[in-house]
């Protein structure tokens, strides 16, 4: 065999395993890429995972949070109405004479026979009385309203208690 032959082979082999090592590099290239890949997109979906997760417990609080709202408003509003036809009812009761103030002068006078006017009986002593009906009378009634706005000024605090209480639970 000549030497050009023999070096020809030699050239053959040496790119024939210089193509095999390009095929195995390539092939090395590929696998390694894919197991990156694969490593990337397994943490890339755990954290997706994690994500949606967090996402759905924030949801889930939200709602409970809105639910717990809603029932102390519904709570809330049930007393202010409550509190309001209690409110009316007084109002009624005073305006047809069920309920009054009591006054405790005249009862005392009363029970002495004694009279506001000085006499019993007389048109200044009834005017007298009639005059301290009508006050007391309304007196009633500003004090009747004046508790039910109190009454609706508490059930407004205590809702917004009861709603930073649970919210203070939750977290």
């Amino acid at each position: 065999m000549s030497l050009a032959i023999k070096m020809g082979l030699a050239l053959a082999i040496l790119a024939m395993l210089s193509g095999i090592g390009a095929g195995i590099y390539t092939a090395g290239k590929r696998a390694t890429r894919a197991e990156y890949a694969e490593r990337d997109n397994k943490a890339l979906k755990d954290a997706y995972a994690e994500r949606d997760k967090a996402l759905a417990e924030k949801s889930e609080l939200e709602l409970r949070a809105r639910k717990d709202t809603q029932a102390a408003e519904d709570k809330a509003n049930k007393e202010i109405t409550d509190a309001y036809e209690d409110r009316d009812r007084a109002l009624a009761d005073i305006d047809s004479g069920k309920l009054r103030l009591r006054n405790l002068a005249r009862s005392c006078a009363s029970k002495r026979g004694e009279s506001r006017a000085g006499e019993t009986g007389t048109a200044a002593a009834e005017t007298a009385e009639a005059a301290a009906d009508r006050r007391a009378k309304e007196d009633a009634g500003f004090l009747v309203r004046f508790a039910a706005e109190r009454d609706e000024v508490a059930i407004e605090r205590n809702e917004c208690v009861e709603i930073a209480v649970k919210d203070r639970q939750r977290q």
